[in-house]
């Protein structure tokens, strides 16, 4: 398995966990609270290909232990509004990054630039 290989030097440090992250625990799918109950964690960076809202969703508990967080905005259309919405009621302040990214899918061109990253901070 090649993740297994890249990670190999720093095998005390990381775990690999052959499981999609989502909103439910299931055969498949892990939550971020059910992974991390428990542990302690203090950072997230998450670019996990249109599946941010699941982890959040699937990740109440576990965002409340951090202080920080990265979490990739630009993989679908809606990402920006949906995250911002889940965060919204939380304690945390978070700053869209001004730098965008660019997808080209469809035929609207104001679907085509993004914003890439939203920073998260605990206050």
């Amino acid at each position: 398995m090649a993740v297994k290989k890249t990670f190999e030097p720093w095998s005390e440090k990381v775990e690999i966990v052959q499981k999609y992250i989502g909103k439910e625990t299931s055969e498949d799918f892990i939550t971020l609270d059910s992974y991390f109950e428990g542990k302690e964690i203090d950072f997230i960076k998450a670019d996990i290909e249109g599946a941010e809202c699941d982890m959040l969703d699937g990740g109440i508990d576990t965002m409340k232990k951090i202080s920080y967080a990265l979490i990739c905005l630009y993989h679908r259309y809606d990402d920006e509004k949906e995250i911002l919405k889940r965060l919204e009621n939380s304690n945390f302040e978070t700053k869209i990054n001004p730098r965008y990214v660019v997808i080209f899918e469809g035929n609207n061109p104001k679907q085509w630039v993004r914003h890439g990253v939203l920073n998260i901070r605990r206050y």
